[in-house]
């Protein structure tokens, strides 16, 4: 494209060349970022064989007076077919009274002594903090820790705190301050209470009451 300009009458007209403009735009970075998901204490972890979201949970049973039992269900994704699976769960009591876990409660550990359940998978650490639905005060704790044993391999725990036992001598420790810690409430009557608390492909249900445990 050209524009003319006439010098003067009769003059040749002269041609000037019109300057380009050049637009240019630069490309955003849309990629997207992968979502950060941090499980919640006693989910559990992926070398668990339990990694696969929404066709395996674990359901956890357990009282104060040393009785837990493990109900895995599993959904095969391809059939829909369901099997379930029930283990009973080991804890430290003898006689009635907790003993020591190595690097877990009690001697060797940081955490004071109380009953502890050896879960069936390892599973994330971190303290669950139960409160009184009436009062709000604290009334338990569960606390879940896996250790690695050069022997007996990667182990899932969970610590049961609680002002209402015996099995629990040291008392309730306090919670960790984290992004994982969690709260539950109990709820039930003095001597007898109930904890319903869930994580990531895990139930945990408790009783606490010496007068009503678990019979399996």
């Amino acid at each position: 494209m050209f524009l003319r300009r006439m010098i003067g009458a009769g003059a040749t007209a002269r041609r000037r060349p019109v300057r380009a403009c050049k637009l240019e735009f630069e490309s955003l970075d849309t990629r997207a970022v992968p979502a950060i998901v941090i499980p919640t204490p006693g989910s559990p972890l992926l070398e668990s064989g339990l990694g696969t979201i929404g066709s395996t949970i674990s359901n956890v049973s357990f009282d104060t007076s040393g009785h837990a039992i493990a109900q895995t269900t599993t959904i095969n994704p391809l059939t829909g077919t369901t099997s379930t699976s029930a283990k009973l769960l080991a804890s430290n009591l003898v006689a009635g009274a907790p003993t020591a876990v190595t690097g877990v409660t009690g001697d060797g550990s940081t955490n004071p002594l109380t009953l502890a359940y050896h879960l069936p998978t390892p599973v994330q650490d971190g303290d669950v903090a139960v409160y009184n639905f009436q009062t709000g005060q604290l009334e338990k704790l569960l606390r879940f820790q896996t250790v690695s044993d050069p022997v007996a391999g990667t182990q899932g725990w969970l610590l049961v705190y609680s002002t209402n036992t015996t099995t629990d001598p040291s008392g309730i420790p306090t919670p960790t301050h984290s992004v994982l810690t969690q709260s539950a409430i109990d709820f039930g009557v003095p001597g007898y209470s109930i904890v319903e608390y869930g994580a990531e492909q895990a139930n945990y249900s408790g009783l606490d009451g010496n007068a009503v445990p678990f019979t399996f």
